[in-house]
């Protein structure tokens, strides 16, 4: 690997066209988007993004659940 960043995003891209052809109803794709959130965050917390308002809370209530800090990235 030459590049961990872009070889994450080929797979993730790759991934989701697979996805995509089942037609689903949503997608949610929990990468941890390293160099972007690591900068922001740390290496404790993941940030959240969406373009579903309505979702942003469930994100950060179900990373509660789970063990996960989330911090909305959105608005």
């Amino acid at each position: 690997m030459v590049d961990t960043d872009a070889e994450g995003r080929m797979v993730l891209a790759d991934t989701l066209t697979l996805a995509s052809r089942e037609k689903p109803q949503q997608v949610i794709d929990y990468a941890t988007l390293t160099g972007t959130c690591v900068s922001a965050l740390g290496t404790r917390t993941s940030g959240a993004f969406t373009n579903q308002d309505e979702w942003t809370q469930a994100i950060i209530d179900t990373g509660r659940i789970s063990g996960e800090r989330v911090w909305s990235m959105c608005n």
